[in-house]
């Protein structure tokens, strides 16, 4: 492909990956801050789902608790005003991937756990195939949002 060519179609294509990119990142915080709002307002429920997941004893169980829920709140918040986003994706990635590896592991171990995401307790949002894609599509959402952050950076460096 020719520069021109190049040039023509990035010049096309560019603003509507930045349209979508910032929905995404939107979207992605916010999901982030209902859910540690959702877990700050039940932390009893939310500690048992912790508990529930066998990996954890009562006192790491009650520091899971105390913390994930204000760490989704600031994070999330970040994500959506693009505050320190490349730190804030990168720990983002990371907690996804931590969910998705605590949700495996309840399905091999097969564990009849509510995942913890929404609705803390309740059992409606149990640790199933459907729970394990919605965080995988959140971790893989973010994992694109940093990715772009790091093409653009060095874009900048040149």
């Amino acid at each position: 492909m020719t520069h021109a060519r190049r040039r023509v179609l990035g010049i096309l294509v560019a603003p509507r990956l930045s349209t979508l990119a910032a929905i995404l990142r939107i979207v992605l915080g916010l999901v982030l801050v209902y859910a540690g709002m959702v877990k700050i307002r039940m932390p009893v429920r939310f500690y048992e789902d912790v508990l529930a997941y066998e990996v954890v004893g009562a006192s790491g169980g009650s520091l899971i608790a105390a913390i994930i829920p204000w760490i989704e709140v600031v994070l999330g918040a970040c994500i959506v005003f693009h505050l320190a986003i490349g730190g804030s994706l990168i720990l983002a990635v990371i907690l996804f991937a931590l969910f998705c590896g605590a949700q495996t592991w309840a399905m091999i171990e097969g564990l009849q756990v509510s995942c913890g995401c929404f609705r803390p307790g309740g059992g409606v949002s149990e640790v199933n195939g459907w729970s394990l894609f919605r965080t995988g599509a959140l971790a893989l959402g973010a994992l694109c949002l940093l990715l772009r952050e790091l093409i653009k950076y060095k874009e900048c460096q040149k």
